[in-house]
């Protein structure tokens, strides 16, 4: 539980940067301010849920099944190429 908190904290200082470098290009877009405000509002209500999902999730269960699919999809991209 610490863990995934602390990883999600670690990425905030990053996207807050990365949200920063793009703020002058929201001028020149022909949607405007208010809908760049809009969809971020979006996207931090969804990642929110989305993340506090994952955090219920990891406290009963573990990353096994995820795990086996990474393995799976590796092998199968790796004979695709």
């Amino acid at each position: 539980d610490d863990s995934a908190r602390f990883g999600f904290l670690l990425a905030v200082p990053a996207l807050l940067g990365a949200a920063l470098v793009q703020v002058p290009d929201l001028g020149q877009t022909p949607l405007g301010v208010g809908a760049a405000v809009a969809g971020f509002l979006a996207s931090l209500l969804s990642s929110y849920i989305a993340i506090a999902g994952l955090i219920r999730y990891l406290r009963s269960r573990t990353l096994y099944p995820f795990a086996i699919y990474c393995v799976v999809a590796g092998v199968i991209f790796l004979l695709i190429l």
